[in-house]
């Protein structure tokens, strides 16, 4: 039955007039104009030729959005599910702009471009928990800004009634707006130290939350460097490891180049302690064993014959450990 409806929704919008599918996409970016952050990512996006569409491939799968790296001219993209509310799909697309915005952050040059991000499978875990917790914290954070902004005018609005009374034509004085500016100045004096707060404490919340996207990590790696069917691939090279105090570039609250350091508070050793902690012990322990498996293998110390065991006990170990993705608990995507 599920199968029919994901069919049905496809068929539906592969059937969608282009101007009515024209129509949706620009209601999600009216969402994201108004704010400063997001509109800065809609212009890098432009700016970087990064196309910003629907994918009715989506129709049916958990995730609501992908953002899509390629060394091809053009072929850096960003596909949303379609048939979602304006304002759902503006957060998937929050998200998504903030994974382009830490790659372009971070100096990273199409999709074989890692910088050490594959050197081993800890830092491959380590380096996706932070994208992904950062971009569900950013996307908090813009949707608190937006709940902020809203407030204010409804705010200003119950002000302006109060001043004009039963004239609302009334022309407000020079003196009204400035007691009107001055309010709002004093309301948002401490706003920077609270945007902070706000992204940081949701930053945090997110590592606990982020099994799924430990198990795909753990899951790429293998499939490129110990699947025993397939030929290990080489290693980046040594000055492309991916340091934590380069990745740390993109813990900003916002997206400017003054944008504050959200987890300033903490130094590498106490950072990487906090993002890895929550990881499960099944993914430690397949990630274990691979490590330990690359550096007998790069020492020659493993017979062809040890190679391939160490290799089919780390695939049954990855094998279990993918198992669990299946379980709905575990398949958080984006958004």
């Amino acid at each position: 039955m599920e199968k029919i409806k994901t069919l049905w929704q496809r068929l539906t919008w592969a059937i969608t007039p282009p101007a009515r599918k024209t129509a949706q996409r620009a209601a999600v970016f009216d969402v994201l104009k108004d704010i400063p952050e997001t509109a800065a990512l809609l212009d890098l996006a432009a700016a970087k030729g990064v196309s910003i569409d629907f994918d009715k491939s989506l129709i049916g799968k958990k995730t609501s959005g992908v953002f899509t790296r390629s060394t091809l001219p053009g072929k850096t993209c960003i596909k949303l599910k379609p048939g979602r509310a304006a304002g759902e799909t503006a957060a998937t697309l929050v998200h998504e702009l903030r994974h382009l915005w830490q790659a372009e952050v971070l100096g990273l040059d199409g999709a074989k471009d890692l910088r050490g991000e594959y050197i081993d499978p800890a830092t491959k875990i380590l380096v996706t928990r932070i994208k992904e917790a950062d971009a569900f914290a950013f996307t908090h954070y813009i949707a608190s800004r937006v709940e902020r902004m809203n407030r204010d005018l409804a705010e200003l609005g119950d002000m302006l009634m109060t001043i004009k009374g039963d004239a609302p034509k009334l022309s407000l004085t020079d003196e009204d707006r400035a007691r009107i500016d001055a309010h709002f100045r004093e309301k948002h004096k401490d706003m920077q130290q609270q945007d902070v707060d706000i992204i940081r404490s949701r930053f945090l919340a997110e590592l606990a939350d982020l099994d799924g996207y430990d198990r795909r990590a753990l899951r790429k790696y293998h499939a490129l460097y110990t699947h025993p069917d397939f030929e290990t691939k080489k290693k980046p090279p040594e000055d492309a490891v991916f340091q934590l105090s380069n990745l740390r570039r993109i813990l900003r609250a916002g997206v400017g180049q003054d944008a504050p350091d959200y987890m300033a508070d903490l130094d590498d050793a106490a950072l990487a302690a906090k993002i890895l902690a929550p990881i499960a012990a099944d993914v430690k322990n397949a990630a274990g064993l691979i490590t330990a498996f690359e550096k007998a293998a790069a020492d020659s110390r493993l017979s062809p014959e040890e190679m391939l065991k160490a290799k089919q006990d780390i695939h049954k170990a990855v094998k279990d450990v993918t198992a669990q993705l299946r379980k709905k608990q575990l398949l958080k995507s984006t958004l």
